[in-house]
């Protein structure tokens, strides 16, 4: 919590793009997109094979396939971009993208219903009649 408070202290003295702040973020970004990346890879393995266990279907030879396809296309290479990767990602983008917004739509719209309950007594969170 300390290092939060530093941290964020440190942004608002230096500005974003001071390079202590551009290696801090660096430091703490990098690993965590990548330990996400490691995640996602192998839940996506293990819920293909699960899939292919239960059922073999074209839904989910086309689930497997998706998936050994998107993890090709994020994965760096020594050698540069795999050709066409830019392309699969981009449209996994745009995918990933509407997802997130649906989420947060709901989110708030949820947020928003709740407050409404509360404020108006249909729910009282903290007991009472």
């Amino acid at each position: 919590f300390l290092s939060l408070i530093l941290t964020f202290g440190f942004g608002l003295l230096l500005g974003p793009h001071h390079p202590f702040m551009r290696l801090a973020v660096d430091a703490v970004i990098v690993p965590v997109e990548a330990a996400l990346m490691a995640i996602l890879a192998v839940t996506l393995i293990y819920a293909s094979i699960r899939l292919m266990r239960r059922r073999i279907d074209l839904m989910s030879v086309l689930f497997l396939i998706v998936a050994v396809v998107f993890l090709l296309a994020v994965m760096p290479t020594p050698f540069g971009n795999i050709p066409g990767s830019d392309f699969i990602i981009d449209v996994t983008g745009m995918f990933s993208r509407g997802g997130a917004r649906g989420l947060l739509l709901g989110i708030a719209l949820g947020t928003m219903l709740t407050g409404l309950r509360v404020l108006f007594g249909i729910d009282r969170p903290y007991g009472g009649n």
